[in-house]
């Protein structure tokens, strides 16, 4: 297979790769590389930030699974020679149906407070692993990836941008800053890579029971790691040209016909010319989805996503949709974000995502898109990064506030904690990565 050569010229690429690495040095903004290379031509800010690079909300999704049930469905660089740190990081809207017209519906106001993680009380350790990053200069590069166990598991000399657990190790995606090159490794419990790595495109995303972690190669071919069967699968590639973004896995084995779970399904974003949302399955179908360019949270028979931006007033508009083609409601004032694991909260991201972190945020309802609770902002709160459900009612999240990071716990009951205790770092040495799951 010849790949596609993305609509960028070789300067706005470079540009784009650099802004990339230097994004994901400050953990996996969620801003990727194919957003960061759309906008690589003409690099703007429309909202007042100090200083920082644009982002733009990366969710890691649930996939739905009527999908998986079938139906809808010149030289490489050599990889990086990787070595692991040698001691570990100290822990410091409108309704819309087929069948009717849209019609509005005006949710009570909910509770809301604001976002502000200084003084917080300490919490239970989270109930996710997390990686402390180490920095040479401006680079990330290596760490210590904290297990929920209390274990801890040495990072490749590169710059960590997502990771996942995978059976007894783990699932990393790193950036060379050297070679500008993004590399997925597979790292056992000691921290030692297994084969040479994949180079890769677009992040890592995580099956809802953990068995199966995908990621997207530089050709558009997506490749699945399965903990239960210890293998390395390959799906149909991508039909499109990159930049790539792996957004979501539905099924636990992507071995055609090896179990009753119908294979597996993952979900790919493409950002060249045209944004576009992808799904490639172990049946052997890529298509398109229909009505949203990006995808941006999946659960069994529902799919949001990202439907328009309006680069001039700035906003956007989502969709939640069911059996890919019934539109339930719509938000405007939103980002559709991850849902939670029963599936009746979902985040609701700032519905224009630019700057160097969101600050205000909702949970709202999964039936209709009302919120719940809100965290509102003022000059002094809190940003928040790589927002990711503990449990059914409660979140994690990177924090930045008074030059200190954190990962804090949210409530959908308003309370507050630290997870993990703040730290004194610059803004351009976030110290924290979040595992996908």
């Amino acid at each position: 297979m010849t790949p596609v050569t993305p609509s960028f010229d070789d300067d706005e690429r470079a540009l784009a790769r650099a802004l990339h690495g230097r994004v994901d040095a400050m953990n996996e903004s969620p801003l990727g590389l194919q957003d960061v290379s759309a906008k690589a031509g003409k690099i703007r800010r429309r909202r007042q930030v100090t200083a920082a690079v644009g982002v733009a909300a990366a969710v890691v999704i649930l996939v739905p699974a009527a999908i998986a049930a079938g139906g809808f469905f010149g030289k490489d660089p050599e990889p990086p020679v990787v070595s692991q740190s040698s001691t570990p990081s100290a822990t410091p809207s409108a309704v819309e149906s087929p069948s009717a017209s849209p019609s509005v519906s005006t949710p009570a106001t909910p509770v809301s407070q604001v976002f502000d993680v200084t003084s917080l009380e300490p919490g239970a350790a989270p109930a996710v692993a997390y990686a402390v990053l180490d920095y040479r200069g401006y680079e990330a590069r290596g760490g210590t990836i904290h297990g929920t166990d209390g274990s801890t598991t040495p990072l490749p000399d590169l710059s960590l941008r997502s990771f996942a657990p995978l059976g007894d190790g783990y699932i990393v995606d790193m950036w060379d800053p050297d070679t500008l090159a993004e590399w997925v490794f597979q790292l056992d419990h000691n921290g030692a890579t297994i084969g040479d790595g994949w180079q890769a495109d677009g992040g890592i995303a995580v099956s809802p029971g953990g068995t199966i972690v995908a990621w997207t190669g530089t050709d558009g071919t997506v490749y699945t790691a399965d903990a239960a069967h210890d293998e390395i699968l390959t799906m149909p590639a991508i039909s499109a040209p990159g930049p790539y973004r792996t957004v979501g896995v539905v099924g636990e084995d992507c071995k055609e016909g090896r179990s009753t779970d119908a294979g597996c399904t993952v979900f790919v974003n493409t950002s060249g010319t045209t944004p576009r949302a992808w799904f490639t399955t172990s049946h052997g179908i890529v298509d398109r989805l229909p009505t949203i360019t990006q995808a941006t949270a999946v659960l069994e028979r529902r799919v949001a996503g990202v439907s328009s931006i309006d680069e001039t007033e700035p906003g956007s508009c989502s969709w939640m949709m069911e059996d890919f083609s019934t539109k339930l409601w719509q938000s405007c004032d939103n980002t559709l974000g991850a849902i939670s694991p029963d599936g009746t909260m979902l985040v609701g991201l700032p519905d224009y995502l630019d700057g160097f972190g969101p600050t205000t945020l909702d949970i709202l309802d999964m039936a209709d898109g009302t919120p719940i609770r809100s965290w509102t902002a003022d000059q002094a709160s809190a940003t928040y990064f790589q927002e990711v459900w503990e449990d059914e009612s409660h979140l994690l999240m990177v924090t930045f506030q008074d030059d200190e990071w954190a990962i804090v716990r949210l409530g959908a009951d308003g309370s507050m904690d630290y997870a993990v205790p703040p730290v004194k770092k610059s803004m351009d040495h976030g110290p924290f990565v979040l595992a996908r799951h």
